[in-house]
């Protein structure tokens, strides 16, 4: 007999890749949901994705000797990552957050001397084994702009990080509710 066996629920055990899908980011153009808004799904990927979720506190100490009276959060950050491996040209233009993109057939990306860092809204949508669904979406975001690619023997990772920009209204249509759901949105859908 088992023991120390906790309680759980094999329909949220999770395992397996996602699919990152990206759609231009503008105030009032964008649908509340991007799977309705014209998205652009990033094609194959390596392992999946990830999402990094940060807080930085700031631990408030009081007395002799002294002890912990509250804590304050000063930054918070969310970002999501996939590596791709599929070469499109106006993803790339995607994953630096800058460029200027011609043609369709011959795709050509011209970089450099960009100030500005182009937005985008984030939707990582991973089915689950037991058939639920676990979305995760950066309501803005901008991409980490570094690209690094080794030609060699493995395949070609392109890689896709996006971090969260504290925004007032999710995809740019909906207001957010309280300044407690700026940045990100994760839902199990069972």
């Amino acid at each position: 007999m088992a023991v120390n066996l906790p309680a759980y629920s094999t329909d949220v055990f999770s395992f397996g890749p996602g699919v990152m899908s990206l759609v231009a980011y503008a105030t009032g153009e964008v649908a509340t949901d991007i799977s309705e808004a014209g998205l652009t799904d990033v094609g194959g990927v390596r392992s999946g994705g990830s999402v990094s979720i940060g807080r930085t506190r700031l631990d408030v100490f009081q007395g002799s000797p002294r002890a912990l009276a509250t804590t304050f959060v000063t930054e918070e950050s969310a970002s999501m990552t996939v590596n791709g491996i599929e070469w499109d040209i106006p993803n790339l233009a995607n994953a630096l957050g800058a460029g200027n993109v011609t043609g369709t057939t011959d795709a050509k990306l011209d970089f450099g001397g960009d100030l500005n860092v182009k937005s985008v809204a984030v939707k990582f949508r991973h089915q689950m084994p037991s058939g639920n669904t676990l979305s995760v979406r950066l309501w803005e975001a901008q991409a980490a702009g570094d690209f690094s690619v080794t030609f060699g023997d493995d395949l070609h990772e392109i890689p896709y990080t996006f971090n969260a920009v504290a925004v007032t209204g999710h995809w740019g249509v909906s207001a957010v509710a309280n300044s407690k759901e700026r940045l990100c949105q994760i839902q199990l859908e069972k």
